[in-house]
């Protein structure tokens, strides 16, 4: 396994590879799990204060900026991600297999338990590779 900032680009890379639905499409929502283009008005809102703070938040390569809103415990129920890339943006929710990687990248699970603490916790990715 990587250190933890590779462990993290790895599954944000995984959860954005995929051909997104695209602003002409009639059905555009980013909840459903597939990656949808989403408005720059569309990811302001998401990302400001209007919808909460983002609980989780970081930069990938080839990822300018990302971040996680949750409507519930992100512990229980997998939050949605949002990406802006090549000054485009994105949101999906990953499905419930992917969220259990995300939490694994952050190091979530500890000793077999996930760790609350860590999810209350506003949590950005270090820009270092130290664990």
């Amino acid at each position: 396994m990587g250190t933890k900032k590779e462990d993290l680009d790895a599954i944000i890379a995984l959860l954005t590879e995929e051909e997104p639905v695209p602003l002409s499409a009639p059905a555009r929502d980013p909840w459903s799990g597939r990656t949808t283009e989403v408005t720059e008005g569309e990811w302001e809102w998401h990302s400001g204060a209007d919808c909460g703070q983002p609980r989780l938040d970081g930069k990938s390569p080839d990822i300018t900026y990302w971040f996680i809103i949750a409507d519930a415990d992100p512990l229980f129920e997998a939050g949605v991600l949002f990406w802006e890339k090549d000054k485009k943006y994105f949101g999906r929710r990953p499905n419930p297999e992917q969220w259990d990687l995300f939490l694994e990248a952050i190091r979530v699970l500890r000793n077999g338990q996930y760790t609350r603490s860590t999810l209350r916790d506003r949590y950005s990715a270090p820009d270092s590779d130290t664990e």
